[in-house]
């Protein structure tokens, strides 16, 4: 050793080169770091921040100028995000999702990549003060949402939900609220999502509350009244939570919204022309069903052990009992179909039958639960009712009118299409009580007018015999029979046109050119309602003529007045076979209520 060489002085340590490059503390002597206009792949991982800082801006950079999505500079640097999500420094971690970003947006094969990205983020961006980091990382798991990778982002949003680290928490909320907004409940992964609500909604910081609430009011904006009834069935929901959800759902219609960011797929679609094809996608992606995305549940688990004998015990509140006990299970949004079903339908058709008023009402209410709850799975148990459940549009009594409205339109909507409810439906327009009659056509009107109607469907298997049937009872002794008839044929005209309709309406006015132009004349009202605000049809009592009456110069009959009655004793009868008794009791009730 040539101890002269040794510099002691000035230096401020042993010169290792005259050592002959060996370290007299036995340590290695440190790595050289890496230039800051060194190759990427050692740029990279530099401990200096502000080199691996530099290092991201020319990855940037070239990702941005690469010739196209398939370009060999994607593939090349894959292996470094990991770290890059992971970066300890603020500024040098905001450049990296930087890059990150234009990475997603442009390769080919970004998707494959997910994993290598989403979890780091969660980890290390998602508590990031950073705006830089906050925008990018939200645009990165947006993107995976719309290059179809949903699955991939909503997994990592919700272990980000379940983070001890609120800010964690907030930052996959705030991304999960605009990922709703621009992609909807499916690509949200609804029924993971709805699972992760109960435990939000009562998180202890109030930022999260608030949040969660945004997030709720966002998907009933797409899912509806369906994802409130589950709202309202979640476990360790607060009273005060329930009411505020209520107020703020009441300011949005639900089900109406549409997703605002189209999947790349279908922006690939319009760039290349395809716009009417991206319109359909859009029709398609709008008219997509809530109902779908949730998991059905067998409500018969929980009916009593021998539901099906005690529903037909001869007590009519035994009766009710167990209706009541059905009806309260119906109220899941989505029914298990199982085979114990046709059964109790068997039973509820039987029970339309039963003399006593309340029963009716309370078994068309079942079926009516069962049509919206099982939907297409009902169509076969639903058909088998018909015969049983129109004849009781006689009835006026709203306590059974109205349940029945609401049933028929459940089946119509739900159920039934027209193939099963035309020869029922035609068969109620030749019955000999004119409430039936009347009440039937109003149901027509209402299937007619809804926008999920099928006219396809409407006009394979009962156009022709609708018309016939409609031109029939618009020569109804009934008034309010020839009303609605008239108002059926102008809906029918809205609905296919005037062209479609032409050959009837040529008919009508070779007969009865009075009748033709109130036909006309209500068509014009009713496109005008429609084109101002969506009105309903205004009535067509003032449009209808009278048949023509025997003596021209009679004067109206004042109408007798009714004896009153004699006062009588109270018959001696069971509760279950005294109708009018239990209509009393309803009445006194209402009275003392009010």
């Amino acid at each position: 050793m040539n101890v002269d060489a040794i510099k002691c002085g000035g230096g401020g340590g042993y010169n290792l080169d005259a050592l002959g490059g060996n370290n007299p503390f036995g340590a290695p002597p440190p790595k050289a770091e890496a230039a800051a206009d060194g190759p990427l792949e050692e740029t990279l991982v530099s401990r200096n921040w502000k080199v691996r800082n530099a290092a991201y801006q020319k990855l940037t950079k070239e990702f941005k100028m690469a010739d196209d999505e398939k370009s060999a500079v994607f593939s090349k640097y894959t292996s470094f995000f990991k770290k890059m999500c992971l970066d300890t420094n603020p500024a040098a971690q905001a450049e990296a999702t930087e890059a990150i970003k234009i990475f997603v947006d442009r390769a080919a094969i970004s998707k494959k990549h997910a994993d290598d990205i989403l979890p780091h983020l969660v980890k290390k961006a998602f508590a990031s003060n950073k705006a830089q980091t906050k925008t990018n990382t939200q645009e990165i798991f947006l993107l995976f949402f719309e290059l179809g990778a949903n699955e991939e982002a909503m997994k990592n949003l919700l272990v980000g939900m379940k983070n001890p680290n609120f800010k964690v928490v907030i930052a996959a909320l705030n991304i999960t609220i605009q990922a709703m907004k621009d992609f909807g409940p499916r690509q949200v992964e609804y029924n993971k999502l709805s699972k992760a609500f109960p435990v939000m909604f009562n998180h202890k910081k109030g930022e999260v509350r608030e949040l969660v609430q945004n997030l709720a009011v966002e998907t009933y904006g797409f899912v509806g009244d369906i994802f409130h009834e589950q709202v309202k069935n979640y476990k360790g929901m607060r009273p005060a939570t329930l009411d505020a959800l209520a107020k703020a759902f009441g300011n949005v219609t639900g089900g109406s919204s549409t997703p605002a960011r189209g999947l790349r797929s279908e922006q690939k679609a319009a760039s290349k022309g395809a716009a009417s094809q991206a319109k359909k996608a859009k029709a398609k992606a709008a008219a997509d069903d809530p109902f779908s995305f949730i998991e059905a549940v067998d409500v018969t688990k929980e009916l009593s052990k021998n539901w099906l004998t005690e529903v037909m015990a001869p007590k009519w509140k035994d009766k009710k009992a167990k209706l009541e006990e059905l009806l309260k299970l119906c109220e899941a949004p989505k029914i298990k179909y199982v085979p114990m079903f046709s059964d109790i339908t068997k039973n509820l058709k039987k029970l339309l039958k039963d003399s006593n008023i309340i029963v009716r009402s309370f078994s068309i209410k079942c079926l009516e639960k069962l049509a919206k709850g099982l939907r297409k799975e009902f169509r076969g148990d639903a058909a088998s009712v018909l015969e049983n459940l129109l004849p009781w549009y006689k009835e006026k009594k709203m306590s059974v009118l109205q349940p029945l409205n609401n049933c028929m339109d459940a089946f119509e909507k739900h159920c039934l299409g027209w193939k099963e409810l035309s020869d029922p439906v035609l068969t109620a327009f030749k019955n000999k009580v004119p409430q039936v009659r009347k009440n039937t056509l109003d149901f027509t009107i209402r299937a007619i007018k809804s926008d999920h109607i099928d006219l396809g469907d409407l006009k394979k298997n009962i156009f022709k015999p609708l018309i016939a049937a409609c031109m029939t009872l618009s020569g109804d002794r009934d008034k309010t029979v020839r009303q609605s008839a008239i108002e059926c044929i102008a809906n029918l005209v809205i609905a296919f046109g005037d062209r479609a309709m032409y050959p009837t309406l040529a008919k009508i006015e070779n007969s009865d050119a009075k009748k033709h132009k109130m036909i006309t004349d209500l068509v014009t009202e009713l496109k005008a309602k429609l084109g101002d605000a969506g009105g309903g049809a205004p009535s067509t009592a003032a449009a209808v003529a009278e048949p023509p009456k025997k003596t021209a110069s009679a004067k109206p009959k004042a109408s007798p007045k009714k004896p009153p009655k004699s006062p009588t004793k109270k018959r001696l009868v069971k509760p279950e076979e005294d109708e009018e008794e239990e209509e009393e009791e309803e009445e006194e009730a209402a009275e003392a209520a009010a």
